[in-house]
């Protein structure tokens, strides 16, 4: 009997060990399995978009919220044909012109799935009016208004989203304001991930890009399907650095796989009948 008790101690820990690992998508299971939550993650090189897309898929898919704040150039075609459930991802491309205030009740607890709870308060961060063109920031008090309002935004983020990516536009970060963000980062367990190398943040992952080669494309026609990636994943959270080879994005296999429909040719006009001799030899005469 006294053996329960320690028995019943290792399952606990065994069961809260699992809660704080992220299992990523297929896309990344040769080179970043799973990452622990409170995780920063800097994807870099030429495809920082579609490497953080990827980062965001696997958990997406098992019911975890996305945000992104700050990556105007994020479509949504792209983030579903990475796997990304477009239904659980609340995109800011902009600031909001006013300060951002965060509800009393943000839900900052974690659901026995291992999710949080569903970020419906921070809907209206994603709003039309928070979206539209303004004036870009020009003298040093709008950058560092502008950089204040997106620490705004990243922190109510990070109090309601699994994973958030944090764009180009979210660089003029001060120092002190991203130390701030990765520490509510780490005792939220949240993943942060930056698109692009974030010169505030400190990463503990990185991943690194390098476009191969594309499929679809020929010599002056084609159209691209996808395209072959190098992945190096390396940091002081990487046991070791690894590096795959992989096609992204991966939902287009299939069709890449199928020849692509020939165009029919149009049918050569039928030949002229040649004249009947004694017509020739009429005009002759």
């Amino acid at each position: 009997m006294t053996a329960l008790p320690a028995l019943q101690a290792a399952l606990t820990g065994g069961a809260a060990a699992r809660q704080r690992i992220v299992p990523m998508g297929p896309l990344l299971a040769g080179v970043l399995p799973s990452v622990a939550r409170g995780t920063t993650i800097s994807c870099e090189g030429a495809a920082p978009v579609a490497a953080a897309l990827a980062v965001a898929a696997g958990p997406s898919r098992s019911g975890a919220w996305v945000g992104v704040a700050g990556q105007a150039s994020l479509g949504l075609q792209a983030a579903a044909e990475a796997g990304v459930a477009l239904e659980r991802l609340v995109a800011v491309h902009r600031p909001p012109a006013v300060a951002v205030h965060r509800p009393p009740a943000v839900a900052t607890d974690v659901t026995a799935t291992g999710h949080r709870a569903h970020p419906a308060h921070l809907a209206h961060l994603a709003h039309p009016a928070h979206l539209a063109t303004r004036p870009a920031a020009t003298s040093d008090s709008d950058l560092r208004g502008e950089a204040e309002r997106w620490a705004e935004v990243l922190a109510v983020m990070v109090d309601g989203f699994d994973v958030v990516l944090a764009g180009s536009a979210t660089r003029a970060l001060r120092p002190a304001a991203a130390r701030r963000l990765q520490a509510r980062v780490q005792s939220r367990g949240v993943v942060l991930v930056t698109i692009g190398a974030h010169p505030a943040f400190a990463a503990d992952v990185r991943l690194d890009t390098t476009v191969l080669g594309w499929v679809g494309l020929g010599e002056g026609h084609g159209l691209a399907l996808a395209r072959h990636l190098d992945l190096h994943a390396h940091g002081r959270r990487v046991p070791r650095p690894r590096r795959q080879t992989v096609l992204t994005p991966q939902l287009q296999l299939a069709w890449a796989s199928q020849p692509w429909p020939a165009q029919q040719a149009e049918p050569e006009p039928a030949p002229e009948p040649a004249p009947e001799p004694a017509a020739v030899l009429a005009s002759a005469g």
